[in-house]
């Protein structure tokens, strides 16, 4: 369940998702203790923590020597920190200039100032599309000539497989857990505002955001339901002929907006696009799904930014939708097919184990490309493997390490080579209730250089918090205080790392 927001206007950094890493900041390193070695059993006990709950691995990137490990063979539930193998299998997949195509094609003769035929809209599964740039394809296509189309318009979303919902186990109504399409619009969020209008009634409206533009959405409907309907939540979310719908229950405010998914985003897509077609002049009828034949040609089409570029922002900000979209396309160049994100997951996972076939990967499993599954498996040796293989490469003229999101750490007190040095600390975190990871690279105090990787998952408490009600699943008090105390944890022993090698 997502919370109600009644402040702050949306932005693109806020439409994007999870910052890096929640916690982590300029952060002062721990004080080393003056009278005697630093203790990982009594820092895991102190946290309350078992011994087989964490895990973790420091290594030297340039030989792969270890300098540290616990449980470094053992499997935990990696969440985020799964979008390292995803950004790097990809990167090498398609190649860091590779930029996704977004299509307009007609199917027919243009004479008198209309498409004499039926026009499509073909997506490529671009991570970052939004409606500025459907307003530049709708600007090229009226550079055509073209104000109206006598046939259809076209949805053609095929080049992916379409999932209403990256993980079934996550709320519905979380924004985090979108459907997933080759087309997708501004992360695939709208936000809803509501004004409870008497008898029980709201008066709902909805757009889909940029920082430049909002575009009323047309393809979601709404009404109030009893609050039974919503199994204890805010929300319910069905899905009809005429596109998706959202029940809000009575125990929402009185006046308020909040921040929902869509599950049905191909369709929704092509509506705004229909739209903003309307604002530049050109009619358009009601938009159906289907597939441009292979004689269409192109009349505009929109090239993303490049896939490194692409990439930065989604270990920085770790949007689910992104790295999913990212993997599926890498995947499908692989084998030419539209694969559910299980198997694409698996697919990019033979190919790093192919590029790794020195490493032991038994229980390596992807789930997906973003992490947000309960069911996903790494060991915090899998992701040092991953990790040096990425650190081994240029993509284009950026390392890896510089596509992830630096993390300014403070300098250490106390006594030693770390004394007031800053620390700089490239990462990658993950964040579920009862699973937290963290994977990147280190400048230590003492100018050393350090791959590192540290996960601490309690998957018994995480099974529990699957099976409860989806509106339970947002966690309790006890699961908020568990990843607290990983975070901490994870902090601790960071800051070691960097002052002690």
């Amino acid at each position: 369940m997502i919370g109600t927001m009644r402040a702050g206007g949306p932005t693109r950094r806020r439409l994007l998702g999870a910052a890096l890493a929640a916690g982590l900041g300029t952060l002062a390193l721990p004080a080393p203790a003056q009278d005697r070695p630093f203790d990982p059993d009594a820092a895991i006990a102190r946290y309350g923590f078992a011994d087989d709950q964490v895990g973790y691995i420091v290594f030297d990137p340039r030989d792969g020597a270890v300098l540290a490990e616990r449980n470094a063979d053992r499997p935990f539930i990696p969440a985020s920190v799964s979008k390292i193998p995803t950004t790097v299998a990809a990167l090498g997949v398609l190649g860091p200039e590779y930029r996704f195509e977004t299509a307009l094609l007609a199917d027919g003769h243009v004479a008198g100032g209309r498409l004499h035929g039926d026009l499509y809209l073909r997506g490529g599964g671009d991570p970052v599309l939004d409606s500025d740039d459907l307003v530049a394809l709708a600007r090229g296509l009226r550079s055509q000539g073209i104000t109206g189309v006598t046939g259809a318009l076209v949805y053609d979303a095929g080049l992916l497989a379409s999932v209403s919902a990256i993980d079934p186990l996550q709320p519905l109504s979380a924004s985090y857990n979108t459907g997933v399409s080759a087309l997708s619009l501004n992360f695939n969020i709208i936000q809803v505002q509501w004004r409870r209008s008497g008898a029980g009634a709201y008066e709902v409206s909805a757009t889909t955001n940029t920082d430049t533009m909002r575009v009323p959405v047309d393809s979601v409907t709404f009404a109030a339901v009893p609050a039974h309907a919503t199994a204890g939540g805010f929300y319910v979310h069905r899905h009809h002929d005429e596109g998706e719908h959202w029940g809000l229950s009575p125990a929402l405010p009185a006046q308020g907006h909040d921040w929902l998914p869509l599950h049905d985003p191909a369709r929704n897509t092509a509506m705004v696009f229909r739209r903003i077609a309307a604002d530049h002049g050109i009619a358009l009828g009601m938009p159906r799904a289907g597939a441009a034949p292979p004689g269409a040609r192109v009349v505009a089409r929109h090239h993303s930014r490049p896939l490194a570029e692409i990439v930065r922002g989604v270990l920085r900000y770790s949007n689910n939708l992104s790295a999913e979209l990212i993997g599926m396309v890498a995947s499908q160049r692989l084998t030419g097919r539209a694969l559910s994100l299980a198997d694409s997951g698996a697919t990019l996972g033979a190919w790093l184990q192919q590029r790794l076939p020195g490493e032991d990967w038994r229980g390596y499993v992807p789930a997906n490309h973003s992490g947000l599954s309960s069911d996903a498996r790494m060991t915090p040796r899998q992701m040092a493997a991953i990790l040096r293989l990425a650190d081994g490469r240029t993509f284009g003229a950026e390392r890896y390490d510089g596509l992830l999101h630096p993390v300014a750490w403070g300098g250490a007190a106390g006594q030693g080579a770390g004394h007031g040095a800053a620390v700089a600390v490239r990462a990658k975190s993950g964040t579920m209730y009862y699973a937290r990871g963290l994977a990147g690279f280190i400048d230590g105090a003492a100018g050393r250089r350090l791959g590192f990787a540290v996960f601490v998952s309690d998957p018994t408490a995480r099974r529990i918090l699957d099976a409860a009600p989806v509106h339970a699943r947002t966690g309790s008090a006890a699961a908020r205080n568990w990843l607290a105390r990983a975070r901490e944890l994870e902090r601790t022993l960071v800051g070691h790392w960097a002052t002690a090698y």
